[in-house]
Formats: C-alpha cells, sequence, structure tokens
C-alpha cells in the first residue's frame, strides 16, 4: 500500500514536472509549428521560394532525410534483424522458464 501512495506521488510530480515543461517550451514550440506552416504555404503557392528560405543547415537535414528514405531496403533489413533478435531472446526466456 505504501508502496502504490509512493508511486503514485512519483507519478503526480512527473506530470507536473510535464505540465511545467511544456508551459515553459509553448511559446517555442507553437513559433515552430507557425513556421512549419508558413514553409508549407509557400511550398503549394510557389515552390521555388523553398530554396530562399532554407537555410543550408536546413537543407543538409532534408538531404540526410532523403538518403535515408532511399535506402528503406537497409532500414527494412535492419528492422528485420532486430525483430528476429528480439524473438530469438524470447525464445530463449521461454526455453529458460
Amino acid at each position: 500500500m505504501i508502496t502504490r501512495i509512493k508511486n503514485y506521488w512519483k507519478l503526480r510530480k512527473l506530470r507536473r514536472d510535464a505540465l511545467t515543461l511544456l508551459i515553459i517550451n509553448g511559446a517555442d514550440i507553437a513559433e515552430e509549428v507557425k513556421n512549419l506552416i508558413e514553409f508549407i504555404h509557400v511550398f503549394l503557392e510557389n515552390p521555388s521560394e523553398i530554396g530562399k528560405r532554407l537555410s543550408s543547415e536546413n537543407m543538409d537535414a532534408i538531404m540526410k532525410f532523403m538518403e535515408e528514405i532511399s535506402n528503406t531496403n537497409s532500414y527494412n533489413e535492419k528492422k528485420n534483424e532486430k525483430m528476429s533478435d528480439s524473438s530469438q531472446k524470447l525464445r530463449k526466456e521461454e526455453t529458460s522458464v
């Protein structure tokens, strides 16, 4: 019973901390969302303006993302490897029990 009460208070504190961080960072989050919406509007109206609005840092991030997307086979292979590793671990745990 005491453990449940302690866990409840820890959870309340975590929720309060998360809410505090959200309030503190809310203005930054809203600004980023606003920038994203403006970017989408520019893209829909005139795609040639995108190059002017993107900094080189953003462009590098976009290029890396595009490379990752183009390498979906390697992503799928990694995902399948992780799944097989997880299933092997699960089988070992089941046999050891």
